[in-house]
């Protein structure tokens, strides 16, 4: 029995009725439906997230240029300031942990082809000689392409690679603390400006740590990887049945 054969309202391919989305026409048009195939519903949806995505960047640009510019009460520049330095810190975090996977993979010998940062429908990427970079549309999560080389394949050189992301959150956390030591105590408060940066970069990079090493698959541009726990937890018993 043949499936029933449908048609993408945006690109004219034919498709099976399973594989066409039903989306909304326009925003003033919610009520009207279209049928879209995978490709077009992706698009559609990437459309939406970079738009929300730009309004969300512009509307925190805007209100910390005009807390700084009209001098509002202090409360108000906390929270803005923290809002931006938790953005902020979200994608730095997730690209010093894919650099730290790919410089250590170089170091010991593997294949590094590229990295993503973020998840979700693509946004855009570029090539740095054989090195991809792509950026993805949602802000979590990242990727390093490892592959083994041609005649370095042992499985020490993998775990020295994997283990280099946990690392980087180890080492930020002691940068972080050390540089609020204050007594017998740390005291972020003593970093001024940019205390609401160092805090979010404290605290997201703990939850990065723990997430990390927990032994799980996640789902990245929808397919299921395991996490870096996970792969290391993987060497460790491959070595220790030998």
């Amino acid at each position: 029995m043949q499936d029933d054969v449908g048609t993408c309202n945006e690109c004219g391919a034919s498709t099976s009725l399973a594989q066409l989305t039903p989306f909304a026409q326009s925003f003033k048009h919610s009520d009207r439906k279209v049928m879209l195939c995978t490709k077009c519903a992706w698009k559609r949806i990437r459309r939406r997230i970079i738009l929300v995505a730009v309004l969300a960047v512009a509307f925190v640009v805007f209100s910390l240029i005009k807390i700084v510019r009209d001098d509002e009460s202090t409360e108000s520049k906390v929270v803005l300031i923290l809002i931006a330095s938790v953005f902020g810190s979200q994608i730095l975090m997730i690209v010093v942990h894919e650099l730290f996977h790919a410089a250590a993979g170089k170091l010991v010998g593997l294949k590094v082809s590229g990295i993503a940062i973020g998840n979700g429908p693509p946004l855009f990427s570029f090539q740095l000689r054989s090195f991809r970079v792509e950026i993805n549309s949602i802000p979590v999560m990242g990727l390093c392409y490892l592959e083994p080389s041609a005649t370095r394949s042992e499985s020490w050189r993998f775990f020295m690679a994997i283990g280099a992301g946990p690392l980087c959150h180890v080492l930020v956390i002691a940068v972080i603390l050390g540089l609020g030591l204050n007594g017998g105590f740390w005291n972020l408060g003593r970093l001024g400006t940019w205390q609401g940066f160092w805090i979010a970069m404290l605290y997201l990079n703990l939850a990065s740590l723990v997430s990390n090493l927990i032994p799980r698959d996640v789902r990245f541009s929808g397919r299921a990887f395991p996490s870096d726990g996970k792969l290391l937890l993987g060497l460790l018993r491959k070595q220790g049945s030998k």
